[in-house]
This record gives C-alpha cells, structure tokens and sequence, in this order.
C-alpha cells in the first residue's frame, strides 16, 4: 500500500483520521504554513496571530515523552484514498478501542495508539484489521463475509511492513511488541486461542523481557517501579502492554497447567498494576461536600483497586497452591489454614479499605447523586464480594461456621449482581442470536465461573451457567468457553459421585433424574468429588480444547485425570 506524506494544511477527507484528537485541535489552530522560526513564527506575526513557536525542549522534556505522552508531529503518513481501510479505522476508534478500554488501558486504547498507528503502516494495518475483524465478528458464519478477507489481508500486510522495516532494533521492539498485543486481540476475537496465547503472546512477553533487560542494562541503579514501566526508546507508554500481555501468559500458563504458572511468570506481575494497584489503595475522604467529578475519579480509583486486587488474589493462590492442596486433600489442616491467613494479611487490608470505600459512597453521597453513580456502585460491590470468595477468613467474623453458611447467600448475590450489570450494558443475548458483544475487562465472567463451579446448589450453579452462554466477548474471553468447561466439570463430579454410591449401595442405589432438583443436596456435591484442577489445551480447530480434570478423591488417591473435548 502507499503512503502519502500530508502536512496540516493540506488535510482535506484525512481529517475523519483525526476527530477528537490534539493532532486535529493543532493542525486546525495554524490554518496557514508555519515557517517554524523562534521564537515565533514571522508570518504569524505579520497577521496578527498568536504563534506558540518551537522553543528548545530540555533532556527532561524528551524523557516524559518514553513515559507515555506523544509529541504532536507536523506530518503524518496517512494511506492513499481507502475508503475501506478508513471504514475499518473508524470502527476501531469508534467501537472497538471504547470496547477494549479498562481500568488501566483506556488510555493506550482510545488515545495513544489510534494516533501512533497513522505514523506506522505496521500498526496502521493491524489496526485496520482489528477494526475490520471486531466488525466482521459481530455475526455469525463470519468467514464467508467479504470483510473477513479484508481483515486477513491488513493482518499480513502488517506482519510483512514488520519483516520488511529496517528501523533500529529499540524502534522494532516497541512496534513488535505492541503488533503482538494487537495480533493476540485478533486471534482471541476469531476463536484461535491457541494461535494467540501459544504464538503471539509467547513472542511478545519473550520481546519485552529482553527491552526490560537492555533497558536495565544502561543504568547501574536498581530500576524503580516507574521505570520497569517505561522504555527510553518508546514513543508510547509501554505499561497497557506490558500488563495485557502478562496478564495473557499467567492465563496460557494457568491453563495448561492447571492452576500452577511458572514462578518467574508469577514474579513478573509484580511490577504491572494490573496485580499490584492495590497494594497502595487507601479509601478516600468522603464528605457531602465532596463535588460529583471528586466522587467519580475516587470511584475509578476503588475500581481500579478492586480488579487488582482480585488478580492478586488468583495469583496469590497460585503462589500458594501446595498449601492449599495440603489444607483440603492432607492431614494437619490447623497449620495450614493458619499460614494461610497470615499470608493474606496485606489482602485483607485492602479489602477493608475497599469495603470503607463502599460505605462511604453509601452513606455521604447525595441519593440524587448516588443514583448516577448506581453501575459504578454494583461493580465495586461484585468485585469486593468475588474478592470474598479468596479470602480464607471474613474480615467482620472469624466464625468458619458462620462464614460457611453465609457462602450460599454470597454466591447468590454475586449472580444478582453479575445479571443486573449484564442488562445494564445489553449484554445479554441469545447463545445462538445476535451480535457478539465485547467487554473491556472480566467483567462478570470471573465471577460468574466461581460461582457456577463452587456455588454449592446445583440450581445456584445452573443459574451462573445460564448467564455464561450469553453469547459475548469479556476482557477477550468467550464467556461460552466457561460455561462448556464448568458442564464438562459437572459431568465428571457426576459421574465420580454416582459411581461412589453405586459401590457404596450396590442394587439399591438408584441413579437421580437428570432434571431432579436437589439430588446432590442443597449444597451440592460433598467437596470430595469436585473438581479440583484442571488443565486446557487449546486445538488448532477454533473454538476446542481438550481438558484434563482431577477431582479431590483422584488428587488424594494418584489417579489418572479425566480427558474430555469441549466445544463451544
């Protein structure tokens, strides 16, 4: 494809490129050519403008550039007239980046990479067809749409401008690395989990490490937690990329191993904020007084806090699997529960700094003014109550009884509030029917899996599932993934369950009906005969894995897993 260079007062049909950006608002401000003199422009200054002139920037100036903030160039590469490509990149500003915007990317979505990407025909394509495949993906039978071949088409040429491109290694890396994150994106929305994960993630988080590395190589100081954030040589800020990228490969990693990624994977979250902003969470000050943006930027804040904080704890169980396994499958169970709560102390922490937060919006915050802040409010409240779940002790009530029979109650919310968000944002559809919707984050996915596989009733978990085949898109996830991984669970827990009652009671046991409410109880299964661990692998046909589940009473006894294909 070819590229055209336009300066700012040559920009005619482009300016589509540019809405509601600061290149758009600089270009439209000179209306004339700049000769660019210092310490103003003569010919703004013969008519009588005001030139905001090119004076010499400092050291410092160029080093807040690496930490994420674009400088406005007087030219841009803009494609040759393409209705097509244009199309697709609107879509993209317009539908996709909003939709793939969380807690801590919005800005990489929605701002930095839409602009860097029309200096760049490597991400411009990649971009172009992530637009295009968001769109073509929104039906079903995708493959057979002419969009569908556009899409691939913008995919090679991007993967060719980055084979072909003889810019300096640094300049590569950071381009490399941020194509691998939008290729992962373009496969997860396709189905090709196991292209995405396997391939582009791998070649992106090996990328990064060895930028980390030559990065920390030039100083002879420790990195500090802002600098394992930034690269000299980007243009853009490197931390939405980092943290999606890790983020995929403690996913790939937890998948194929069933719950247990590798250490330095685990190590390496420690420095995104997608694992750590809540670590230095502490609830804000809030008075009646307080003005509604104040209210919302500390609601975006607790949000932020609440996401890591539920990673954290995913990771931290994880990081402390054999414990865990030793506490509900091994003897001495006193000692292990007790090493375990002391290891979630800076957990707990946060949680009360998040449920202060919590009552303080309910408590100060005009009702009038509390009923806008209602989506945000639910949100918080479905993380704080997934959080819950984690957490090996209630913070409010040491009894392990009283806690036990509050479980129930607590999934039952965590679906209430899981349905109540769904319609909100008109997410619910039919598993066979209507658009695919996309969700920046997990939004209730995560939530949603927990309760569907640990919610005790067979009717609370029916009712998780229900809500998971909703055919949608969450944080890159096909929800309808989990709900076929948590049926194949079902069946096995089943069938372990009746075959343990069929040796027990020989001729007179007589099997349930399929349909019979309760007949595991109505707290469901004995934990026993629960699935305990269970490994994925993703087949190159789309959307298949093969999955390998082990109960409580296989992990206890050393029996072989269970081996079953899903679909979804």
């Amino acid at each position: 494809m070819q590229y055209v260079q336009v300066s700012g007062d040559a920009l005619g049909w482009e300016e589509t490129l540019f809405a509601n950006t600061e290149l758009l608002s600089y270009v439209r401000t000179r209306r004339i050519r700049c000769d660019e003199g210092k310490p103003a422009c003569r010919r703004c200054v013969s008519t009588g403008r005001t030139c905001p002139g090119y004076e010499t920037r400092s050291p410092r100036d160029f080093q807040s550039d690496s930490l994420g903030i674009i400088p406005a160039a007087p030219k841009v590469l803009l494609p040759r007239k393409n209705p097509q490509e244009v199309r697709s990149y609107q879509y993209f500003l317009e539908v996709t980046s909003p939709s793939l915007a969380g807690c801590f990317d919005a800005g990489f979505w929605c701002r930095e990479l839409p602009k860097i990407c029309v200096t760049d025909p490597a991400l411009w394509h990649a971009v172009v067809a992530l637009g295009s495949i968001h769109e073509t993906f929104g039906s079903w039978d995708p493959e057979s749409k002419p969009e569908h071949y556009f899409a691939l088409q913008q995919y090679n040429a991007s993967i060719q401008c980055l084979r072909e491109s003889h810019s300096p290694r640094y300049t590569e890396g950071w381009r490399t690395v941020t194509a691998s994150t939008i290729f992962t994106c373009i496969c997860a929305i396709q189905g090709l989990y196991k292209d995405a994960l396997m391939v582009h993630v791998t070649a992106g988080c090996k990328l990064l490490r060895e930028l980390e590395a030559e990065e920390g190589a030039k100083h002879q100081q420790p990195l500090t937690r802002d600098a394992h954030h930034a690269l000299s040589s980007t243009p853009i800020d490197i931390r939405p990329v980092k943290n999606l990228l890790y983020h995929f490969e403690m996913i790939a990693s937890s998948l194929a191993t069933g719950g247990r990624s590798d250490k330095h994977i685990l190590a390496g979250l420690g420095h995104c904020d997608t694992y750590g902003y809540w670590r230095f969470y502490k609830a804000p000050n809030i008075t009646p007084q307080c003005p509604k943006h104040m209210v919302s930027a500390h609601m975006m804040r607790a949000l932020r806090a609440v996401e890591s904080l539920q990673n954290g704890l995913i990771k931290w169980g994880q990081e402390n699997r054999d414990d865990i396994t030793n506490l509900y499958s091994g003897s001495g169970v006193k000692p292990y529960y007790d090493i375990l709560v002391t290891k979630q102390a800076a957990y707990i922490r946060s949680y009360k700094e998040l449920q202060k937060t919590i009552r303080k919006v309910k408590a100060e915050v005009a009702p009038s003014e509390l009923a806008e802040f209602d989506m945000e409010l639910s949100m918080l409240e479905l993380g704080q109550a997934t959080c819950y779940l984690f957490l090996m002790t209630d913070p409010d009530e040491p009894d392990l009884i009283v806690r036990q029979e509050k479980m129930p109650a607590q999934y039952g919310r965590i679906i209430d509030l899981c349905e109540k968000l769904l319609e909100s944002r008109q997410l619910l559809r039919s598993p066979t029917n209507g658009k695919l919707a996309l969700s920046p984050d997990m939004l209730t996915m995560n939530p949603l899996f927990f309760a569907a596989q640990s919610g005790g009733s067979i009717a609370t978990r029916k009712r998780a599932v229900e809500l998971l085949r909703s055919r949608r898109l969450e944080g890159l996830w096909e929800t309808s993934l989990n709900a076929s991984l948590v049926e194949a669970m079902w069946i096995r827990e089943q069938e372990l369950y009746e075959e343990s009652q069929r040796s027990k009671l020989g001729e007179d046991y007589i099997p349930p009906e399929p349909e019979e409410e309760g007949k595991y109880g109505s707290v469901g299964l004995p934990l026993l005969f629960r699935v305990c661990s269970a490994q994925i692998e993703f087949t190159d046909t789309k959307r298949e894995a093969v999955v390998n589940m082990v109960t409580w009473t296989e992990l206890k006894n050393g029996d072989p897993p269970a081996q079953r294909v899903i679909h979804w």
